[in-house]
């Protein structure tokens, strides 16, 4: 099936307690749109915009406004799904309850999923107990390139949290910019089962309630797993975000001068500058 600039807008109503789908619900279907919108859905599950259910799916310069639910990913929410997006705008959508604000996946026993989003903007997102724009579980395998995270509200993170190994990302180019936390993770929570190097990343003006992780917050666990904060990779990093910019486990990593030094840590440290 494709789609050039479609409007799906207004399905469901938050004054109707039954059981409401999201306004595109794919399953084991292939699904292109070109132009299309998404604005303004409600439903009392995952995803209020689509939910692919194995499907693959290409979206183009799509929109996704405003859209609510009470479950994960009120804008896009993917089960083991194929999911491209190209200069996509998430702006404004919220999850009341739990979940993400806009992006959610999760992995299905035959088919565990890929997430690609390229020159994407996340913006105004909001989550009551979940990352304020994205989040994908472990086993989804994510592509992720000049993504711009900016004025995301969550709890777990502000912006993105990621459950993954190192063969489950590519990534490179991206922004948070002024992303909340009531939490953890102003901007990015990673959940590393394994080695993971850290992309290119730029964090200006994000915080955290906690006394460090204002940027990112990746978490120690297992004994086997090592992150490494790469030389160069933080661009501007470290400049403004508050309080402090890494929580590596329960460490501050003093990441004060991005570009200069690289730093690895494991569950027993970091070491570097």
């Amino acid at each position: 099936m494709r789609c050039v600039r479609c409007d799906f807008s207004g399905n469901g109503s938050k004054n109707n307690p039954g059981y409401t789908l999201a306004a595109t619900y794919l399953v084991q279907t292939t699904f292109e749109a070109v132009d299309s919108v998404w604005h303004d859905n409600w439903t009392n599950t995952d995803a209020a915009g689509l939910h692919g259910w194995k499907a693959e799916v290409t979206l183009l310069r799509p929109r996704f406004e405003a859209n609510t639910t009470a479950g994960g990913g009120a804008a896009l929410y993917s089960t083991g799904s194929t999911v491209e997006v190209t200069d996509g705008v998430f702006e404004d959508n919220e999850a009341t309850a739990q979940g993400s604000g806009a992006v959610g996946a999760k992995i299905h026993a035959t088919s565990p999923g890929v997430l690609m989003f390229t020159r994407t903007r996340f913006t105004g997102n909001r989550s009551a107990t979940g990352p304020g724009a994205f989040t994908a579980e472990a086993g989804v395998a994510l592509d992720l390139d000049d993504v711009r995270w900016e004025g995301n509200t969550g709890k777990t993170a502000g912006a993105a949290h990621l459950l993954l190994g190192a063969d489950d990302i590519v990534w490179g180019d991206l922004v948070f910019v002024g992303n909340t936390s009531s939490g953890k993770a102003g901007a990015l929570r990673v959940d590393a089962s394994d080695d993971v190097a850290l992309p290119d990343l730029t964090a200006h003006g994000n915080s955290a309630a906690t006394n460090c992780g204002a940027a990112v917050w990746v978490t120690a666990l297992g004994t086997g797993e090592r992150v490494v904060f790469e030389d160069g990779a933080w661009g501007s990093a470290s400049t403004d975000n508050t309080p402090g910019d890494v929580l590596y486990g329960n460490e501050c990593v003093p990441l004060r001068l991005p570009g200069t030094d690289t730093v690895t840590c494991t569950p027993s440290g970091c070491t570097g500058p």
